[in-house]
């Protein structure tokens, strides 16, 4: 996943909001809406009022820089906001900041932390990430078997790209026992999903004759 927000990440986030106070209604709305001046001052009255859910979308529009400035210190000043009052996703941002070195220093162990932290609350993409951290080693030992671990958590819940690792590493058995069943599996549910190294792989199996 890529660290900007994307548009259409952005409005999921603001779609599947819980229940909320009316202004954060109509935040919402007028941003669907394109009434983007009216909606970023709502959330910036709101933020600064102590809700969480604004917190966090102020972050993320700092973060995005379409419709207010790019600004890294301000987005990681939110999500910070939003995270000391219990956002999992400010917290997975978090982690994304600090992956990234954006607003903050770049620091894989701090964005380990962040993750984890929203992953207690089972959140899929902080176990996907955590999961691609271990396989690769950053800000941690190189661990096959946990990453293996974490893949599972995220694509059960349906994240593409644990999806197409967790059936990598039933391929190759790295972290697991080699499982060409699981492999399909896992490739053939993130192929459903469009993953075009996914469908690859998935060929390739078809072809050899591997997994039936």
């Amino acid at each position: 996943m890529t660290w900007f927000t994307k548009t259409a990440l952005f409005s999921l986030l603001l779609a599947f909001s819980s229940l909320c106070f009316s202004s954060y209604d109509e935040a919402v709305e007028n941003y669907n809406k394109g009434n983007y001046s009216s909606a970023v001052k709502t959330f910036k009255k709101l933020a600064k009022a102590g809700d969480a859910r604004a917190q966090r979308v102020l972050g993320l529009l700092y973060i995005d820089g379409k419709r207010v400035d790019h600004d890294g210190e301000q987005a990681f000043k939110w999500l910070t906001d939003a995270s000391d009052r219990d956002d999992v996703l400010a917290r997975y941002f978090l982690g994304v900041l600090y992956s990234q070195g954006f607003g903050v220093r770049k620091k894989h162990k701090e964005a380990i932390e962040w993750w984890e932290y929203a992953a207690e609350d089972n959140h899929p993409l902080a176990q996907a990430q955590l999961g691609l951290m271990n396989f690769q080693g950053k800000g941690v030992r190189r661990n096959y078997t946990k990453a293996a671990q974490w893949w599972h958590k995220a694509a059960e819940q349906g994240v593409v790209s644990a999806q197409r690792f967790l059936g990598l590493v039933y391929l190759t058995g790295k972290g697991v026992k080699r499982d060409d069943k699981a492999a399909r599996h896992w490739l053939l549910q993130a192929a459903k999903q469009g993953d075009v190294m996914a469908q690859y792989n998935l060929g390739l199996m078809l072809a050899y004759g591997r997994g039936g």
